[in-house]
């Protein structure tokens, strides 16, 4: 009887020491303790047990956690390959969803400016200096002050509510002059221009390049209104 007790505890623990030996390294309870990372016999058997791939992206992670105080307490290497893989897909997400957006983006851009122009009207801008305000020395500080009359057009065959964009003023190397943005809330008859006049106040400008010919005007286009209630935005 006795050996008989003997023989089946000695099973038992055969079968104990399998079934640990069997468990996925992915069940492997991470120490809170940082010291014991490197210290634990357990700890290095079971990243030795994980794939190679795996064994990166569970210490590299635990690399940046090397502080007790931000260890995030992911409690498996499992819980950390789940926690990986969901970045993994969520960054595949963000990448797909910014190229819907600049596809949207593009054909919206597209319809906006067959939709509608904005444009100088022949009469030439006015480009002045003039006294801003006074700084704490004493001196005049300057803006420019830029006289401008547009011209609006829908370019469609659809009457137009509205029409909203940002226009602005850049000398000959690109630098930003003025900036304003204006909204007309006229409606447009399909094919009809109009001209509205409109100021910018923007930074000093050297006295030799007022002249017109050094600037040039940009129109980024915003918003669209149609009468029929649709409408193109960016």
């Amino acid at each position: 009887m006795k050996k008989r007790i003997q023989k089946a505890l000695c099973i038992a623990c055969t079968l104990t020491i399998f079934s640990s030996c069997g468990k996925s390294p992915n069940e492997f309870e991470v120490p809170l303790d940082p010291s014991k990372w490197t210290d634990s016999t357990s700890f290095s058997g079971a990243i030795s047990d994980l794939s190679p791939d795996d064994r990166k992206i569970v210490l590299s992670y635990l690399r940046r956690y090397s502080d007790a105080d931000l260890y995030s307490g992911e409690s498996t290497f499992g819980a950390i390959l789940e926690l990986h893989q969901e970045q993994v897909d969520q960054a595949e997400i963000d990448v797909i969803e910014s190229e819907i957006e600049s596809e949207i983006y593009d054909r919206n851009i597209g319809l906006l400016q067959r939709s509608t122009s904005v444009k100088l009207a022949s009469t030439s801008p006015i480009f002045l200096n003039i006294p801003d305000h006074m700084n704490p020395s004493g001196e005049k500080q300057m803006s420019s002050l830029v006289i401008a009359i547009i011209e609006i057009s829908n370019l469609s065959d659809v009457p137009i509510a509205g029409v909203k964009g940002k226009i602005q003023f850049k000398d000959s190397i690109g630098t930003l002059i003025a900036e304003e943005e204006i909204a007309e809330t006229q409606s447009l008859s399909p094919k009809e221009a109009r001209e509205v006049r409109i100021l910018l106040r923007g930074q000093e400008i050297p006295s030799p390049l007022l002249d017109t010919s050094n600037f040039k005007m940009i129109w980024i286009p915003a918003l669209v209104v149609f009468e029929d209630g649709r409408e193109i935005r960016l």
